[in-house]
């Protein structure tokens, strides 16, 4: 064994696959005397019982696959070599899928849960949650060519299109990168200390579409949720009040029920 350190970014750093894997660094040396205790430990209780049936990871690998989680990504995020994940799936040189795998293969394969954070880039999502974000920061009055322009690595028309269309999906990528610049963008003035002409616009677009406000969701990402009665005006962004209240916003942007809030 020798003492070349896996890769700080390696899944299998700090654990006891990457002093398996001829780790000699600190943090999976200390993962290794953890794991062999445990095995004295269990071993000593007689409940030491280092293989289950391969089925259940199976079983675990076949839902991230629903979940759009392949083998691959699902050996990655659970920090397993991708040999041990594909000899449960594949024959080998004339050997079947494995029959009984290590309890601890098993174990990491069930910590993967199947999040967004977790897909592939290009993986198909649900477009509902990136819909109703993109509309509603124009229901805030941010113009939809500036939240292009803030969503990494989309064209505005792009974004623009996914928000007039409502598709059924989106690549997680862009998912991802809606629901960042959205959480960004909530705290943030569209267009400095006071309202233009642009934000007003934007505003009176969305409210003519009928695009609800974030704060009309309580769960925004749900299909079958509906927003809260009162269309986009009515709506109290609590985090925007809560900005107003530390001087961080004008009180020009802050919508009927918003002020009813704030005082």
């Amino acid at each position: 064994m020798t003492a070349t350190a896996v890769a700080i970014d390696d899944p299998r750093h700090g654990t006891n696959a990457g002093r398996i894997a001829g780790c000699a660094c600190l943090p999976c040396r200390l993962a290794n005397s953890r794991w062999k205790t445990h095995r004295e430990r269990q071993i000593a209780y007689g409940q030491w019982r280092p293989f289950v049936d391969a089925d259940l990871a199976r079983a675990q690998l076949t839902r991230l696959r629903a979940a759009v989680i392949g083998w691959q990504r699902a050996a990655m995020l659970a920090g397993l070599p991708e040999s041990t994940v594909s000899g449960l799936l594949y024959s080998k040189g004339g050997r079947a899928a494995t029959k009984r795998c290590r309890q601890r293969t098993l174990d990491a394969l069930t910590t993967v849960r199947p999040t967004i954070d977790d897909l592939a880039d290009h993986a198909l999502v649900d477009a509902t949650g990136t819909v109703r974000r993109l509309r509603g920061l124009a229901a805030m009055g941010w113009p939809m060519q500036t939240i292009g322009q803030r969503v990494a690595g989309s064209h505005p028309e792009h974004v623009r299109r996914v928000a007039n269309d409502s598709p059924p999906t989106v690549i997680a990528r862009v998912a991802r990168a809606v629901r960042d610049a959205c959480a960004a963008m909530r705290a943030e003035s569209p267009t400095g200390p006071s309202d233009t002409w642009v934000t007003r616009r934007a505003r009176g677009q969305a409210r003519a579409k009928g695009w609800a406000s974030i704060a009309a969701w309580d769960d925004i990402d749900d299909p079958d949720a509906r927003p809260a009665v009162g269309g986009v005006d009515d709506q109290p962004d609590m985090v925007l009040v809560s900005e107003a209240l530390a001087g961080r916003a004008p009180l020009a942007r802050l919508n009927r029920a918003e002020k009813v809030a704030l005082w």
